[in-house]
């Protein structure tokens, strides 16, 4: 039935006028209408674990440290700080200086509707938020031991919240965040400090992320649980409309700060097609429609019919724009005008089991069962069949391009994994319960689902599978609900740090940790790697260390890295994807030819490396 879904596919596309298709009306407005392929659950940037959540919430946020666009390797740069913090020579201390020119946006919630000015106690508030279970944090583990006193103080407003619900009077709770912890301190209103408990190179990544925004305390308060569909931020837009599970619409904020894009421009700004705009103001579109697609057929015919304006390529879609294995566009496409650009990501596509199972994770013999499981995939099938077989496979949790990767991959031999299941005294599966899988609803999970519960059938396992949308999925994650489970990890910050953590003990659900991996030495090895300097030849030695204990143990069966296709219509300029960050809304344009700026001569603006 497959083949014939993909054919009737096919036919449909080859149905749909592309060429010179113009967008609908947009009434005199720059409107960029690109999709998002998953439901959102909120906007509130404490809960928003999933890149679905966080591209909309990098334009209506903003962070102290963004990333520089679209300029590799990555780049760090100031945002809401007049310059790059100061460091103290232990490498604990963070100085910071905030600008004076950033509004939050008007709402409601402000006397007189008008939105003020942010200053030291919104950012301290805005971290602490992240331990504050009243929001559902997601991202505290980025916090969790780093920050001085932090983790004390959570823990002691855990415990009064507990006292308040034993009493049966929980609404008297409420979280302090008058109290500050040592590691916040408030110099003035524009000046503060970070004290970490230690070293930790990668912090300044964690204040790019979404989990790092910086929110209003009068928006959290007037809407309470609601503000992850009210969200007020200080970003480049804010929302227009928002409809869980089909849209969201945003618009530019007008009172957004004097915000410039620089006249002397990066060659890779240049390359993306920046020159023109060099020294505009941002951002350059009146508005972005967001549209929701689960499912991705209907985005690919709404894209091919120019409804969209950029979309990612499914891999099943990829024959009818692209050369026969290449990333390369087909002549007549390429005709049409369509942009294309392969972005190799920091990538784990996984299966993951829940180490806190009675049944597949806490039995000793059971290590074996995830290893003989580890050997009768066949991840070559998988990436010819799903992904044109444009994955780089490899084993462990540290993807190609980062410290500690090492190239190979675990081939299929079931002889090893039958030889496997016998050891462990469940020979061709006799006396193992079913093996109960999670996945998405995604177009072709069920299909990636069966071709697992065919592979792992050789050697006597039996799987059911169970379809969630993704906020479900997610929420069987925090609540330690899934057995099993296919996911993928996008990197929050170019190191592999990021990926390790994954498995880190005191990162358990409802952080990162989705295994509820807990190995002693596993832990104690990553407390000693995470402090060192990135430069030093010990931590990626360490880092193999950490990737072999996994493989040994198996809490996670992988691993792929996907090199995703974008393409998009050629009224769409400055468009250089990236999914490490999402900040770069407020440089992209939509224009027609006739309405684009003229090019600029390249040494009027300047190159910059």
């Amino acid at each position: 039935m497959r083949g014939v879904r993909v054919v009737l596919s096919l036919l449909l596309v080859c149905l749909v006028t592309t060429a010179c298709k113009r967008p609908p009306d947009s009434g005199g407005k720059k409107i960029l209408r690109y999709p998002l392929r998953a439901k959102i659950g909120s906007l509130d940037p404490v809960a928003g674990s999933s890149q679905y959540q966080n591209m909309p919430i990098a334009a209506i946020f903003d962070t102290l440290l963004g990333f520089r666009y679209p300029v590799r390797p990555f780049e760090l740069e100031p945002v809401l700080l007049t310059k790059m913090p100061e460091v103290s020579e232990d490498g604990r201390t963070y100085r910071f200086e905030l600008r004076d020119d950033v509004l939050f946006q008007d709402d409601e919630c402000f006397p007189g509707g008008q939105g003020r000015a942010i200053v030291s106690s919104d950012v301290v508030y805005s971290l602490m938020r992240s331990a504050d279970d009243r929001w559902s944090p997601a991202g505290y583990w980025l916090f969790q031991g780093r920050i001085e006193g932090l983790d004390e103080h959570r823990t002691e407003q855990r415990r009064l919240r507990s006292e308040a619900a034993a009493a049966g009077r929980p609404d008297d709770y409420r979280f302090d965040y008058e109290t500050l912890p040592a590691g916040f301190r408030v110099l003035d209103d524009r000046r503060f400090e970070i004290v970490l408990t230690q070293p930790f190179p990668q912090f300044l990544y964690i204040l790019t992320m979404g989990y790092s925004s910086i929110v209003p305390r009068e928006a959290v308060e007037h809407y309470g649980l609601e503000f992850g569909q009210n969200p007020v931020g200080s970003g480049p837009f804010q929302v227009k409309e928002f409809f869980r599970g089909s849209w969201l619409k945003l618009e530019k904020n007008p009172d957004y700060r004097d915000d410039h894009l620089p006249t002397e421009l990066h060659e890779d700004q240049l390359a993306a097609g920046l020159g023109p705009y060099a020294g505009a103001k941002l951002p350059l579109l009146d508005e972005i429609h967001l549209p929701i697609y689960e499912n991705d057929q209907p985005m690919w015919l709404k894209f091919r019919a120019g409804d969209l304006d950029a979309s990612q390529v499914p891999a099943e879609y990829k024959p009818t724009v692209c050369k026969r294995n290449s990333m390369d566009l087909l002549p007549d496409v390429a005709a049409e005008g369509l942009q294309s650009f392969p972005l190799p990501l920091l990538d784990l596509i996984y299966w993951g089991f829940n180490m806190e199972d009675p049944t597949w994770g806490q039995p000793p013999e059971m290590k074996l069962v995830r290893q003989a499981i580890s050997y009768a995939v066949d991840l070559e099938q998988r990436n010819i069949a799903f992904y044109n077989n444009d994955n780089t496979l490899y084993i462990g949790p540290i993807p190609p391009g980062l410290s500690g990767y090492e190239p190979g991959y675990r081939k299929q031999d079931l002889d090893k994994a039958r030889a496997l299941m016998t050891e462990a005294g469940f020979p061709d599966g006799e006396g193992l319960p079913i093996l109960q899988y999670q996945t998405s609803k995604s177009t072709n999970a069920a299909e990636q689902a069966e071709m697992f519960t065919r592979q792992v059938s050789e050697i006597g396992i039996r799987v059911n599978t169970s379809q969630n949308s993704f906020p479900e999925l997610s929420d069987k994650l925090n609540r330690k609900k899934a057995q099993f489970f296919g996911l993928a990890w996008g990197a929050d910050y170019p190191d592999a740090e990021n990926f390790l953590q994954l498995f880190y003990g005191p990162n358990e659900a409802p952080g990162s940790n989705n295994f509820n991996y807990k190995n002693p030495e596993y832990d104690r090895i990553f407390d000693q790697a995470k402090v060192m300097d990135p430069a030093d030849p010990e931590r990626t030695r360490l880092y193999q260390q950490l990737r072999d204990i996994l493989i040994e143990d198996q809490p996670m069966i992988g691993s792929m890295a996907r090199t995703r296709l974008y393409v998009w219509h050629p009224r769409l300029k400055n468009f250089k994807p990236e999914e490490v960050y999402y900040t770069w809304w407020k440089y992209l344009d939509v224009a027609d030819d006739d309405d684009a700026p003229s090019p600029m001569v390249a040494s009027a603006g300047g190159v910059s490396r």
